[in-house]
């Protein structure tokens, strides 16, 4: 985790989540994954999303692949402020398909 407070830094990722430009079910499964996972740790809790931008200009990272204006992304959660403050990014959406890898 970064230098910053544990406490702080889950507050920011989980405000984050509860942007309009998340889907509510990336919110929901990271609330269960916490209360899953002992020591939870979200810069190793990955969550597969899809993140649609508003040009090809926009850099993202974590990016395993593009079509378009979609890309399919694999990030740790601690990552997820950061995609909701780029203001290229218009929505992410979970990838129901994957779901997320363990956080410890």
């Amino acid at each position: 985790m970064t230098d910053h407070d544990p406490v702080d830094v889950l507050a920011n990722i989980e405000s984050a989540l509860s942007s309009p430009k998340v889907d509510n079910l990336m919110l929901l499964q990271y609330l269960a994954l916490r209360q899953q996972t002992l020591n939870f740790n979200p810069d190793r809790a990955h969550v597969s999303f899809f993140a649609t931008v508003n040009n090809d200009s926009v850099e993202l990272e974590h990016v395993l692949s593009r079509m378009g204006n979609v890309y399919s992304v694999l990030s740790p959660f601690s990552a997820i402020p950061d995609y909701v403050a780029n203001q290229g990014v218009i929505s992410l959406i979970l990838n129901k398909e994957s779901g997320t890898l363990d956080g410890t």
